[in-house]
């Protein structure tokens, strides 16, 4: 399949300058066609989904999923998928899909130090993915089924809006992940913490992961060691630690703009 690729058009605008002026609009309904040509029902759906995304602290959580179906049937579209993608080792981590992942294109491809966009004509239809570079270290990206038609004016005014928060998401995962890397979590002791947080016990994290009780208990050992703890509670404590000195190293983004 052959992708084409183009860049966004950017502007800087603070995700807290932007809320703010949001919110402004749902209160003045008669303003909101001024600013983004969307309806008060759109705007209001819209901060809902910003809320959710900002409360999102685990790769694991539902509530991805959950966002990535109402923004499809809010923009009409055949599926999506998010994902985050390095460089380095040619791993695409996929968030949430719920479409054909042949679809989905290896980056590495098409190095770009910039924010972009790939698209695609397929017997399927139409695939627009756009990607934000977090310089030689990762991708974050959005993958778009969009059918046959172009993206139309609502259509791009939503995914304008929502694309800053969206990617602010996927890169406040992967700094979690980074994070507990350091502690010296392996990969799916990483898991058994996400599933921890989620105040999922061990009978349930064993059937999550597909193993016995007994190496979920395994694995909480060597977490409780390399966190310097001895329960559950201290690692959801550690872990919230965490997550304060990310959300603030995350908590301005850059409007992307559709062309």
């Amino acid at each position: 399949m052959v992708f084409g690729m183009a860049a966004y058009d950017t502007e800087s605008l603070a995700i807290d300058e932007r809320e703010s002026k949001v919110k402004s609009l749902v209160s003045s309904p008669q303003d909101i066609n001024l600013y983004l040509g969307l309806t008060q029902t759109d705007v209001e759906s819209l901060m809902k989904v910003v809320s959710q995304l900002q409360s999102i602290n685990n790769a694991e959580s539902q509530l991805i999923g959950s966002i990535s179906k109402h923004l499809e049937e809010m923009l009409a579209i055949g599926g999506s998928a998010l994902g985050i993608y390095y460089p380095a080792n040619r791993e695409n981590q996929i968030i949430t899909s719920s479409i054909n992942l042949e679809f989905i294109p290896n980056f590495g491809t098409y190095p770009c130090p910039m924010n972009g966009v790939l698209s695609s004509d397929s017997e399927h239809g139409r695939y627009v993915i756009f990607f934000d570079s977090q310089g030689a270290s990762f991708y974050t990206y959005l993958c778009l089924h969009i059918g046959v038609q172009d993206l139309q004016d609502r259509q791009k005014q939503i995914i304008n809006f929502i694309l800053p928060y969206l990617f602010s998401c996927m890169k406040r995962l992967h700094l979690i992940s980074c994070r507990l890397t350091e502690y010296g979590l392996t990969s799916r002791e990483q898991e058994v913490v996400k599933w921890i947080i989620e105040g999922k016990d061990n009978w349930s994290i064993s059937r999550i992961l597909n193993v016995s009780e007994r190496t979920v208990k395994f694995h909480n050992c060597n977490i409780y060691k390399k966190l310097g703890v001895s329960a559950k509670a201290e690692v959801i404590c550690e872990y919230h630690k965490l997550l304060t000195s990310i959300h603030v190293s995350t908590n301005t983004a850059i409007k992307l703009g559709v062309g």
